[in-house]
């Protein structure tokens, strides 16, 4: 049975009137955000895949038709590949991040940083590299972090907003940063298609709504390629020369112990050495006294 999408594509040629970035690690379901703020429950609009390695390549962006208080928006969605795709080096997707800086030259309304539940490594480098990097820490203020596949108990009417506060504080609490996050969403995009599950994906759908409408009528100026070119370059020259550092350290490290073992091997044959003489010595002296005793038999 096909799946009832509230999609709505907008006519060519007419300027957003929200541009939305939506990143984050492979596998946590940046495509299934960007579809359901598009209104496309089946997702087909932006690939999605439970596959690993990201389906996402390049910065597929889709302007649609939002209705929200009696009014169409042109809302602009740009899905975005995976951070920590173990498919592509690092220089190779920031390379790949750059482009937004093209792909939005109308500036940027929204950054979506989605997470799954748990906040790991690679959500923390997603973060720090498109604040570090691609634009600077101020375009925290245009950002939101969103966790999907949260529990459908947390997001009842009367607890959601306590559950969100409590959420914030707890990923807070790992990494400071992020209390420069202008606010946090939470919701559930589950997969399947029956009922139940398009019925939560129209809900979160709504929650993105009205956060991206109501609260984000300012645009943060995306930088010159250039700039953020020159940025990437730097962090991979500094990685570079990490690396180097790094070899620098192991080597000198194995140098030292290589020495160590030598010094270790030496004393050992020099304690041997001492063993073995005094072995002779005490052995001698055994003989000599038992020498000694036989001379005294022989004169009694």
């Amino acid at each position: 049975m096909p799946v009832a999408n509230d999609f709505r594509p907008c006519p060519a040629g007419r300027r957003p009137d929200r541009t939305i970035v939506v990143m984050g690690k492979t596998g946590n379901g940046k495509s299934a955000v960007a579809n359901v703020i598009a209104g496309k429950y089946d997702g087909t609009l932006f690939p999605e895949s439970s596959r690993p390695g990201s389906q996402t390549r390049g910065l597929p962006a889709h302007t649609v038709l939002i209705a929200y208080g009696g009014k169409d928006y042109a809302v602009k969605i740009i899905d975005t590949i995976g951070y920590g795709d173990t498919d592509q080096p690092e220089e190779q997707v920031l390379t790949a991040l750059a482009q937004i800086a093209k792909t939005c030259p109308e500036g940027i309304s929204q950054i979506l940083f989605v997470t799954r539940g748990r906040f790991t490594e690679e959500d923390k480098a997603t973060i720090d590299a498109v604040m570090e990097v691609i634009f600077q820490p101020n375009v925290a203020q245009f950002s939101t972090l969103v966790r999907t596949a949260t529990p459908t108990r947390e997001l009842a009417d009367q607890v959601v907003a306590a559950k969100t506060a409590e959420y914030r504080r707890q990923m807070v609490s790992i990494h400071p940063g992020l209390d420069k996050i202008a606010t946090f969403l939470m919701v559930s995009n589950p997969d399947d298609d029956d009922d139940a599950s398009i019925a939560m994906r129209r809900r979160s759908r709504k929650r993105f709504i009205d956060h991206i409408i109501l609260h984000y009528k300012t645009r943060y100026p995306t930088p010159p390629l250039a700039q953020v070119k020159a940025r990437i370059d730097k962090r991979v020259r500094g990685h570079d020369a990490m690396a180097e550092e790094q070899k620098r350290l192991q080597a000198e490290l194995k140098a030292r112990e290589t020495e160590q073992a030598k010094l270790r091997a030496a004393r050992e044959r020099e304690i041997a050495a001492m063993r073995a003489a005094n072995e002779k010595l005490a052995r001698e002296a055994r003989e000599a006294q038992q020498h000694h005793r036989g001379d005294e038999c022989v004169i009694l």
